[in-house]
């Protein structure tokens, strides 16, 4: 239970049951597109003055060591925000709505699993040459092809080389393109696999070390119709 009236409060941890402290909690308000926010201390604890609302939407961010919401965080991903939604549903458009109605919203606690990365090269297929400038997104799995919200987002560099951050077990990961065709500007985006996103794309088995070297080469670019 909340000590005060008209908030949301919880706990964050790890799988072991430490506390995680310098995690950024936000919740959002969708009828009046407000969002409140506070950092976990170091028990883990966190306390959100709302106003009172039957839907809130509420997200945990682990951040990177530039993230400047939480200065004093025993816990920083090692590259890019890693965002879980409360209740581990997969993002904005699946999440369990928290409610504020009459009182305060206690117990909305978070286990954040241990984080792992996965890195490697990203190449054309036909040429064999580095492809700077993808995208690179991890969703948990499964979800739609445009979902909201990824774990996680990096980009190639110059060499195509990629590191992304996230969780172990079943992922998707996704490489988004861009290119012109005469006056036209457009976006493609394609699995880990190199075939065209889809929901039955394969998934990708990350283990609990993470993934290095994982390579991947793209088929030539193709307009999203």
């Amino acid at each position: 239970v909340c000590d005060r009236p008209s908030a949301i409060c919880g706990r964050v941890t790890t799988t072991a049951g430490q506390p995680l402290a310098g995690v950024y909690v936000e919740a959002y308000q969708i009828s009046v597109d407000q969002k409140y926010g506070a950092c976990t201390d170091a028990s883990g604890s966190y306390l959100i003055s709302v106003e009172q609302y039957p839907r809130y939407r509420v997200k945990f961010v682990v951040e990177s060591a530039t993230g400047k919401r939480c200065t004093s965080a025993s816990i920083r991903s090692p590259v890019g925000d890693i965002t879980r939604w409360w209740q581990d549903t997969i993002d904005a458009s699946t999440v369990t709505f928290v409610s504020v109605s009459n009182a305060s919203a206690g117990g909305i606690d978070m286990v954040i699993p241990p984080i792992v990365t996965i890195a490697g090269r990203v190449t054309d297929k036909a040429t064999g040459s580095a492809i700077p400038g993808v995208g690179i997104a991890l969703w948990p799995r499964p979800s739609g092809i445009f979902s909201t919200t990824p774990y996680s987002q990096a980009q190639t560099d110059s060499g195509g080389a990629y590191i992304v951050a996230g969780f172990a077990g079943e992922q998707r990961l996704l490489f988004i393109r861009t290119g012109t065709s005469g006056s036209q500007n457009w976006t493609t985006i394609q699995d880990w696999s190199g075939a065209r996103c889809s929901k039955e794309a394969p998934a990708l088995l990350v283990p609990p070390a993470g993934l290095s070297n994982f390579n991947v080469a793209l088929p030539p670019l193709f307009a999203v119709s």
